[in-house]
């Protein structure tokens, strides 16, 4: 009875905070009924005229009010991206072209205003205007600089005729940026809205600021190829040295991420299970390093004492991250190991909360994603591999398609050749399949199958 009435409580919760975002929009854009009946549809409310006048007229008076409907311009931006990415074609015709152009320019500016309103909300919020509070700083990624690739099919007919037959891999590439690096940003804008609900307690407010700044700095610039949230049962009351991640349920959150030099990691958000016995990040690679991120006073009073371990590191926005071992030259990794082992199972927090506390705000951030998300949590790793194994062959394609545009044919062919090569190992193709499947539309079918065993958010 105790979980139900906690149940009923995040999901009044999550219906308040979320209708009235609704009404502040109203009231500066009354005229957009339909839009905000499809905005409650997309988050899952029901869209109740009647309840948000009340909102209005009961919150005349409050600033903040009069400014939320920012936030809910992000999550519009969003729901209108991901409207627009599944109309865009992948044949090689002049028609889909100018759509998708068009629609790729309007996926970009969706995603310039996300970042812009997040940004400046948190700015007002704070009282302290800084670019930092942006979700990205377009400093590795830019929307239009994909959108542009596409400029020169548009506007010269000779170039369109000579390549047009590697437009669907292009398509695959800017769709694939776009839809990865606006989810990062709804992610962090979610847990804006979270921590800002006048809904929650000051604990649970306190919760929730803990993990937007930790989802913030982590997610600053990045891609999410994959989240599955948890809504399975964890009983709270269980010892947490009775619990296991395979059947407890402890790990309510799973993300796949990356960066735009390609570097990949599986993110766990995993309450007590045996031997753990506080909540914790699992931060994994690839090659199974399992590390969080260090801070760059971490890095630095590392790299003073062990100078040989300043290799090993790669940074991102002021994370660092270990490097997989094949990459460090080191003698031996008695240092390395320290590392990974104090990082193996970071605290979440930098307090201590209640694991009922800390559920309630994780189960209101996977109620956000039930519309994004491509499963549950993962248990046995499979979905990680997935995810790592899809990014790989993105990033290929994608240096496939650099060569081709610098006329550098060789390694053209090179890429493609791997993108084939990794696909037998990834079990999506057969070695007998190989054949069959080197060519830019065999290119094109991998990618497709990758995605499929990703999950709905890229079919």
């Amino acid at each position: 009875m105790n979980e139900l009435q906690n149940n009923n409580t995040m999901i009044d919760t999550y219906e308040k905070t979320i209708l009235r975002l609704i009404a502040s929009y109203l009231r500066a854009y009354p005229e957009h009924v339909e839009l905000m009946n499809n905005i409650a549809c997309f988050l899952g409310v029901n869209f109740d005229l009647d309840i948000i006048q009340q909102y209005i007229n009961e919150e005349c008076f409050n600033d903040l009010f009069h400014l939320d409907y920012d936030l809910l311009k992000c999550i519009i931006n969003y729901y209108l991206i991901q409207k627009s990415i599944k109309e865009i074609g992948f044949d090689c015709s002049k028609k889909t072209l100018e759509k998708n152009y068009n629609i790729y320019k309007s996926i970009s500016d969706n995603i310039c205003m996300m970042n812009m309103n997040a940004g400046a909300y948190e700015c007002m919020c704070n009282h302290a205007f800084s670019k930092e509070h942006a979700p990205q700083s377009f400093e590795s990624f830019h929307p239009t600089d994909y959108t542009q690739i596409l400029d020169v099919f548009v506007f010269y007919d000779d170039y369109y005729e000579k390549n047009k037959n590697y437009l669907p891999a292009v398509y695959e590439i800017i769709s694939y940026q776009l839809i990865s690096h606006s989810l990062a940003m709804f992610l962090i804008i979610i847990m804006q809205v979270i921590k800002h609900s006048v809904y929650l307690n000051d604990t649970v407010k306190k919760i929730a600021s803990e993990i937007y700044d930790n989802t913030h700095k982590l997610l600053k610039d990045a891609r999410i190829i994959v989240i599955r949230p948890n809504f399975l049962y964890l009983d709270t009351e269980k010892p947490s040295e009775n619990r296991t991640r395979e059947s407890d349920n402890t790990t309510r959150l799973h993300i796949v991420y990356g960066y735009d030099n390609f570097d990949a990691y599986s993110l766990r958000f995993d309450f007590c299970h045996q031997g753990i016995n506080w909540i914790h990040y699992n931060n994994e690679s690839p090659g199974k390093v399992s590390s969080y991120c260090l801070t760059k006073k971490e890095y630095d009073s590392i790299v003073s004492k062990f100078p040989k371990m300043k290799n090993c590191f790669i940074e991102h926005n002021n994370c660092y991250f270990l490097k997989e071992r094949i990459n460090c030259e080191l003698d031996e990794f008695a240092e390395f190991d320290k590392i990974e082992d104090a990082k193996k199972h970071a605290y979440a927090f930098n307090q201590e909360y209640s694991e009922s506390d800390v559920l309630f705000v994780l189960d209101l951030i996977n109620i956000f994603l039930t519309n994004v998300s491509q499963g549950y949590a993962d248990k046995t790793g499979e979905a990680a591999k997935y995810a790592f194994n899809l990014d790989y062959l993105m990033c290929r394609l994608e240096l496939m398609n650099i060569c081709r545009i610098a006329g550098n044919t060789e390694y053209e062919k090179i890429f493609a050749d791997t993108i084939v090569d990794k696909a037998v190992n990834y079990g999506l193709l057969n070695d007998k399949e190989k054949e069959s499947f080197n060519s830019l539309d065999g290119l094109c079918m991998i990618i497709k199958l990758a995605k499929e065993r990703c999950g709905r958010i890229y079919s």
